[in-house]
C-alpha cells in the first residue's frame, strides 16, 4: 500500500533551514523510502502525552508523524532529546 505524505504547520521551518543540505537530503530520503511504504513498521508508537503519534529515527534526528488513513502527516522534525518537548510546546 502506498501512503501519501503531507507536512503540518507545526514543523519548525527555521530550524530546518539551519541544517546542512546533506542532513536535509538524508532525512528526506528516509522519509520517502520508509513512510510512503510501511510507516506502521518503521515508526515506533509514542506514549503518554504523545499517544497517537509515531516517530522515525534517523541517526540523532527524529521525525514525528501520525498515520491518518492512507496519509502520513509529518508533524515535527528535530534532534533528540529536545524534539518531544519542542513539539509539545508547538501543539499547546
Amino acid at each position: 500500500m502506498k501512503y501519501t505524505l503531507f507536512y503540518a504547520d507545526t514543523i519548525d521551518k527555521k530550524w530546518l533551514k539551519s541544517q546542512s543540505a546533506d542532513v536535509l537530503d538524508r532525512i528526506q530520503k528516509e522519509i520517502s523510502r520508509k513512510l510512503t511504504t510501511k510507516p506502521e513498521i518503521y515508526g515506533k508508537p509514542l506514549r503518554k502525552s504523545l499517544k497517537g503519534y509515531r516517530r522515525l529515527r534517523i541517526g540523532q534526528y527524529r521525525v514525528l508523524f501520525k498515520i491518518v488513513g492512507k496519509k502520513v502527516k509529518i508533524v515535527f522534525i528535530g534532534l533528540k532529546p529536545d524534539v518531544y518537548a519542542q513539539f509539545l510546546k508547538k501543539i499547546k
